[in-house]
Parts: C-alpha cells; structure tokens; sequence
C-alpha cells in the first residue's frame, strides 16, 4: 500500500491462539524494519499504533507480541508500506495579452523549491526558459514543470491566457460638399487586409456599398468598419464633413 508522507499510519495487530478459544493478553511492540515504533497494551486480542512520523521510501513494518503467562510471543509476516512525497502546490497564472506586445517573462510559485521549467502547451507563442514571444492571436496554454526537491515531488500547472488582435490604423477623410453634388465614392485605408464597410451614422445622407447620395444640408459623419482579419481586431473610424447650401440663382433685370 501507499501513502502521502505526514499522513497518519495506523498499524493494527490481532493475536490469535494457534489452538483453542482463549484471548492471548499483554503487549505487542512495532517495527520498522529493524527500528522499534513502540508498544501497546492488546485489549480483546488486538493492538493498534498510529503514527504520522514514517518518512520517505519503502517501510516494512512488523508486529511482535511478546507473549503472556499462557501464549508465547510471536512475529507477524512483514507488511510493506511506500510513503510518497507530497504533491507541490503550484500558483501559475498570465494575464492577458495583445499581439504586438513585446516579448515577457512568466513566473510561477511554489510551496516547493524545486526548479521550475516552461513550455507552450497550445497556441500562437513560443518560449525560452521563462521568455514568452506571441506569434499570433488567439488562446495561449502555458505549462509550468516542477522538478521533485526534499519532501515534494514533481508537479506540472497550466497558465491560460488570450491573446488579443492588434487594434489597424485606419485612416478615413471626406471633403466639404455642396447640395447638389452628384453622388460620390469614400474609401478607407487600413494595416490590415480586413473587409470594409460604411454607414452613415448622421447627417443629411444615404450610402449604398461606399456611394454616398447627399441628401440635404448639414454636418454628415460616415463610420468606415473594418472586420477582424489576421492578427488585426476589428475596428470602426468615423469621418466627418459639412454640406454646404446650394448658392441660388438669382435673375434680376431692369427694363
């Protein structure tokens, strides 16, 4: 059997007569291989010792009775118990990030002292010893490795963390215009190859694809969308001009 080291051990010995019905009494002494644990009282026939004290490895454990004025001592058979080391507890967390951001360091903590050892589970980012480089966006698991050290044994725990797109730079201008000008086109520049949109978010005008149809006076404010494409974020720009009154034409004549 096994168990988790600082974990309580109870031995139990029974005494039974080789022949006949009788309760042997008197005491039965522990061991350890060859190391006394200590002794208890039988009651009933049987004697129990419990110990939070067996360190590390492989233990063989016996019970001697030591006899009473009716029964002789005997030694039990050797029953064999491992003691493992104790699992770390292992703290290992990574904010978040956006694709751009300059290489990091991660970090993990431990009840343990064992040294530590990173690798990427999953995801757009690669690692060298605690130096963490994003590579593209999206989810990123990191695993953090301890070595077993003393009393603990090896652990491993995972880190999550996303990784953002890169907000484009997106440039977006109208000139003035009078009522009256015929419809025209708008067209959006951007870093990234995401789709663009556009929609009038107010104003005096209708858009149909990147045709804009004035459709009085005023201020007008166009929003350029773009899709999420790459490593870029979707994003929106707005621009904004005014539309002029159309100058009249006035006749006027003296006889």
């Amino acid at each position: 059997s096994s168990v988790t080291l600082n974990s309580l051990v109870t031995l139990t010995a029974t005494v039974t007569p080789s022949s006949g019905s009788g309760t042997p009494t008197g005491s039965v002494q522990f061991f350890d291989g060859a190391t006394s644990l200590g002794s208890r009282l039988m009651s009933g026939g049987t004697a129990s010792y419990s110990t939070f004290s067996l360190l590390l490895g492989l233990h063989s454990l016996t019970a001697v009775y030591l006899g009473d004025s009716i029964y002789y001592g005997s030694t039990s058979s050797a029953s064999s118990v491992t003691v493992l080391p104790l699992a770390p507890t292992i703290t290992f967390s990574v904010p978040n990030h956006t694709y751009g951001d300059s290489p990091f360091s991660v970090s993990a903590a431990s009840n343990s002292f064992g040294a530590f050892t990173y690798s990427v589970v999953s995801g757009p980012a690669t690692i060298s010893g605690p130096t963490v480089t994003l590579t593209g966006t999206g989810t990123v698991v990191l695993q953090a490795s301890q070595v077993a050290a003393g009393n603990y044994a090896a652990g491993t725990q995972t880190a999550t963390f996303t990784v953002a797109g890169t907000a484009p730079t997106i440039t977006f201008t109208i000139p003035n215009h009078n009522y009256g000008d015929a419809p025209f086109t708008v067209s959006a520049t951007s870093n990234s190859p995401g789709a663009i949109s556009y929609s009038v978010a107010s104003g005096p005008a209708t858009i149909s694809g990147s045709a804009v149809t004035l459709t009085g006076i005023g201020a007008v404010f166009l929003e350029a969308s773009q899709a999420a494409s790459g490593n870029y974020a979707a994003a929106t720009k707005l621009a904004g001009f005014s539309v002029a009154a159309i100058a009249p034409t006035i006749t006027f004549s003296v006889p």
